[in-house]
């Protein structure tokens, strides 16, 4: 008797409830899909678990859940918790089925209420979980709409008392509505004596544009702003910085010739994420006209097989549709050695479909359809261009070795200035500058950074990506190339968890034959 009584506590786990008696669970329930649990009361050998920080309903629920193995319906009040105890436990499945919940709600969300209450819970795990997939879902879904403008207006109109983490996202969600910040900071600086640091975020991350479409207007209030008697010194400068940013923009768009090209755009490439379920969307978006890099084709590839696999039929399927857009829309290619880098990455992932896609990107990868050759393409590791320095924040500067058989008389290198610009967290794009005037004013300022730009350097030549060193769990050392920036699906994903990540530098690939990279 004695035996089956041992026995029995140890296949149990006693759960310790909020103002409720405890609850008796079988032990494999919870540590079968999840390795928290398991280092608790497997290793550490725990006989009971607290989880009085959660309400006793949330818990019931939750053990429920991982009884049946799938998320189901649930009350909108139980989401919160359910989704903590799926990111602190670890548990992979509840987590992603706990963001489809979510996305479904989204989608039919109607009145208020509903919407009050996505934008709360995707703050809080924007705040207390760091997770940003709920927030960003939530802007791609309603951001610049006016039927979001209640959640604007309900907390813009304390914004003294605002948390700070919040503003950012209330600016994703306001898109194009500039009335609104600026009613809000009008309000605010004419009923104190000094520039709160809420107002002075909320003005340091408005975009640019604001200030553009009606300059006058902004150009008073920051009159009014270092006008306020107790403002700081710094506070001055960076109001100052932020009128000489407005003049300057609207002075550049003047600008009879367009001075940039875009390269990379993830503001794009965000709401092609989340379009594309599967391979046949990915074929549809390059049919629509919306895709027009092979670069973005594998980015979109390796976030679709993340959740789903295809039969063997379905990617010949795919290559051949692939294929046959290629010639018709002009894809621009991706350079072969990038494709080289990413499957030598995967072949240290331990998640299920990286053979799969390993297999995809080789047939890619020896289609000159879709990957140009090695001889086509100035590159890291082989012929490259690399970043010389940086000259600000945001600007990068790449020479490079004029062709002998054509004799170059400008003064300085010949090169190329990218341009990063951060148009919402964590969204950049990446342009090619060709503006003469800009390479002037740069050489005038740094003397080390004397570059002229030739016309015949395109944005459709240039394909930018980001070298990450990665330390994988069992100590093995790499370069990993990601083309998506900041996300790094390839780092984050598809490498074992508690791989760590430090940037190394951004890169271009050029498939200009007669350019080489500067000694």
């Amino acid at each position: 008797m004695e035996q089956e009584l041992e026995a029995l506590q140890e296949s149990t786990t006693v759960i310790l409830l909020q103002d409720s008696d405890p609850l008796c669970v079988e032990t494999t329930l919870l540590t079968k899909c999840s390795r928290v649990f398991r280092f608790i009361l497997d290793e550490c050998q725990f006989e009971e678990e607290d989880l009085s920080d959660f309400s006793p309903d949330s818990v019931r629920v939750f053990l429920t859940l991982l009884d049946d193995g799938k998320l189901g319906e649930i009350e909108d009040n139980m989401f919160r918790e359910i989704n903590k105890m799926a990111v602190a436990f670890e548990i992979a499945w509840l987590q992603e089925e706990c963001r489809e919940w979510f996305r479904k709600k989204i989608l039919a969300a109607q009145n208020e209420k509903e919407k009050t209450f996505l934008f709360e819970e995707s703050y809080f795990t924007l705040k207390k979980l760091e997770d940003q997939y709920y927030m960003e879902t939530f802007v791609d879904q309603f951001g610049g709409s006016d039927d979001v403008n209640f959640i604007l207006s309900k907390y813009l109109s304390d914004l003294e008392n605002l948390d700070i983490e919040m503003i950012y996202p209330l600016l994703q969600l306001g898109g194009d509505n500039s009335e609104i910040f600026y009613k809000t900071i009008c309000d605010s600086i004419r009923n104190s004596s000094h520039l709160g640091k809420n107002v002075l975020y909320l003005l340091q991350n408005i975009n640019i544009r604001y200030f553009q479409a009606n300059l006058q207007q902004w150009s008073n209030l920051f009159d009014e702003i270092v006008e306020l008697p107790d403002i700081s010194v710094s506070s001055l400068r960076s109001i100052y910085t932020l009128s000489n940013e407005a003049w300057r923009a609207v002075s550049s768009d003047s600008s009879k010739e367009e001075s940039t090209k875009t390269i990379y755009d993830g503001n794009k490439n965000m709401g092609l994420l989340y379009m594309c379920d599967d391979i046949d969307d990915i074929v549809r978006a390059v049919n629509d006209g919306k895709i027009d890099s092979m670069g973005t084709v594998i980015i979109l590839l390796m976030r679709v097989l993340q959740t789903s696999s295809s039969s063997h039929d379905e990617i010949d399927q795919f290559i051949s549709n692939i294929e046959r857009l290629c010639e018709k829309k002009k894809l621009n290619r991706v350079p072969r050695q990038i494709i080289d880098s990413i499957i030598s990455t995967l072949e240290h992932s331990d998640k299920e479909n990286a053979k799969h896609l390993v297999s995809l990107l080789t047939r890619l990868q020896r289609n000159t359809l879709f990957s140009s050759p090695n001889r086509e393409n100035n590159i890291l590791h082989g012929v490259t261009l690399r970043k010389d320095s940086i000259l600000t924040l945001t600007e990068w500067m790449f020479t490079l070795k004029h062709s002998t058989s054509r004799k170059c008389t400008q003064p300085g290198k010949c090169g190329f200035i990218l341009r990063e610009r951060l148009i919402r967290e964590n969204i950049t794009v990446v342009e090619l500058v060709t503006d003469e005037e800009l390479y002037r004013d740069i050489s005038w300022r740094f003397s080390d950074a004397a570059v002229h730009y030739h016309d015949n350097i395109s944005a459709r030549d240039l394909c930018v990506y980001w070298v990450w060193t990665v330390i994988l769990p069992n100590g093995v050392v790499l370069d990993t190339i990601e083309l998506e920036l900041p996300r790094c699906r390839l780092s984050k994903f598809w490498l074992p968890p508690g791989t760590k990540r430090e940037f190394k530098a951004a890169y271009v690939a050029y498939n200009v034959s007669d350019y080489m990279v500067a000694k």
